[in-house]
C-alpha cells in the first residue's frame, strides 16, 4: 500500500517539516529531517512516533514543498509501463530493456510552484 509523504512549510513560522497523510489529513512526523535520504532511514520510528501523537497538520496553513531537497539524487524510469511506451511512439511489445536517468533535484517543484520554461525548451514535462 502507498505512503504519502509531503514536505511542507508553515505559512505562519516558515517552519519546514515532513507528514504522512492519513484518513484524518496530514500528520507530522517528529523530527528535523534535512533531506528526503534522511527520512527514509528513519521513516519507520518516525511513523510510528506519528500515528502515536497524531499531531494533525491542517492543509490551509501550509504550502506544500517538493520533497526533492537540493542534495537529493534522483534516479527516475522511464517507460516503465504499456500507455507511457505508447505515448513515444513505440510499440511495448518492443521494449528489451528498462531506461533508467538521472533528474537534478532542482528540475522537480512543489504543486503550487510557478514553473519557469527556458527559452528554446520546446517540450516541458
Amino acid at each position: 500500500m502507498p505512503q504519502y509523504v509531503i514536505r511542507f512549510r508553515e505559512k505562519e513560522s516558515q517552519r519546514i517539516g515532513w507528514a504522512v497523510k492519513s484518513d484524518a489529513g496530514f500528520l507530522r512526523l517528529p523530527g528535523q529531517f534535512e533531506n528526503l535520504g534522511e527520512l527514509v532511514l528513519h521513516r519507520s520510528q518516525a511513523l510510528q512516533q506519528a500515528k502515536q501523537k497524531a499531531d494533525l497538520v491542517p492543509e490551509e496553513s501550509i504550502q506544500i514543498l517538493s520533497p526533492a531537497t537540493p542534495s537529493s539524487q534522483l534516479i527516475c524510469q522511464g517507460k516503465n509501463y504499456s500507455e507511457h511506451i505508447r505515448e513515444g511512439g513505440e510499440n511495448p511489445a518492443d521494449k528489451t530493456f528498462n531506461l533508467f536517468f538521472q533528474k537534478a533535484s532542482s528540475s522537480i517543484s512543489g504543486p503550487e510552484d510557478v514553473i519557469i520554461r527556458p527559452t528554446g525548451v520546446r517540450l516541458l514535462d
